[in-house]
């Protein structure tokens, strides 16, 4: 579930929004009204979204939001303002925290689920890219999708398949017996040597520059290209 900080003095446009998101499936674990502590505070919550309002309500907080967003920057948390500020110099100010969006007040739903649903598809993205397995130069394992791609084609890989292939990428480069494999795969479910051998053998088929090493008496070794 994605996690979002509010901060916003507004009473009424923090529980809009916070509607808003529940609705969208989204958790917000934190509303905070005032500057004080609110870096701290977020810092230590680690929300993957701030929905952040630049002023805070006083002539000493105007710009608060510029600078909580300043802060944070290389906490890998994405920012979208929300906010009445509409002048130049401000927006030119906050761009330069290299916000997902800025909005200006008041909005509608729609302009909240939009921007928040970028940020979404940002996230998912960045996860792809951290549990993305190169089996070699022309073929991917996405082991958070399940699939395997070649440039922009999907290879079809059965359950079993996947499940197979996803185990071996746990252990790149490292041997992977057979009662390990068996009970991954098929649960301990009785299969002889030979499904196992053909599962392996089809995976290579699909896969032609998948190096799976068998080890006799041991089990099997995916070799990845470094």
């Amino acid at each position: 579930m994605i996690r979002i900080v509010i901060v916003e003095d507004e009473i009424v446009v923090a529980h809009f929004m916070s509607e808003i998101l529940k609705k969208m499936g989204c958790q917000v674990v934190e509303v905070i009204s005032r500057f004080d502590n609110a870096i701290e505070t977020i810092s230590r919550i680690r929300p993957d979204i701030l929905l952040l309002d630049i002023n805070l309500g006083t002539e000493a907080t105007k710009k608060a939001g510029i600078t909580i967003a300043e802060a944070l920057k290389d906490q890998g948390i994405l920012t979208i303002f929300v906010t009445a500020y509409s002048n130049d110099a401000i927006i030119k100010e906050a761009i330069r925290q290299n916000p997902e969006n800025y909005i200006i007040k008041p909005f509608t739903e729609e302009t909240i689920k939009i921007s928040v649903k970028l940020a979404i598809n940002k996230i998912d993205q960045r996860l792809e890219e951290r549990f993305a397995v190169v089996l070699c130069p022309e073929y991917t394992f996405h082991v958070k999708s399940k699939y395997v791609s070649s440039g922009d084609d999907k290879i079809f890989l059965t359950a079993t398949e996947l499940r197979a292939l996803e185990f071996l990428c746990q252990r790149p480069s490292g041997i992977v017996s057979y009662e390990e494999l068996h009970h991954f795969v098929w649960d301990l479910k009785p299969v002889s040597a030979t499904t196992v051998r053909e599962l392996l053998s089809r995976l290579r088929k699909k896969i032609p520059c998948l190096k799976i090493q068998n080890h006799s008496g041991i089990g099997y070794e995916l070799l990845i290209e470094r």
